[in-house]
């Protein structure tokens, strides 16, 4: 298993970003009617893979949930 790789503390500029980003997409999935989002990995064209990505089929509940633990992450 390889070692988990830790994040640096983000700058001013990338928080700031990552606030509008979150602000954005809980906008977008609070007015979706879509009964499931499909998340789908795209890998670069260079690499070697050996298998297909899944495509992760989640409703927008789960995805808010989700925003906002980050969010929360990103306050801490």
């Amino acid at each position: 298993m390889k070692e988990q790789e830790v994040l640096d503390p983000a700058s001013e500029a990338e928080a700031e970003m990552a606030a509008v980003a979150h602000q954005c997409l809980v906008m977008a999935l609070d007015h979706s009617k879509a009964d499931q989002i499909e998340v789908i990995l795209e890998l670069p064209p260079d690499g070697d893979h050996k298998h297909e990505t899944p495509v992760l089929k989640l409703p927008p509940r789960a995805l808010q949930v989700l925003c906002r633990r980050v969010a929360s992450d990103g306050k801490a």
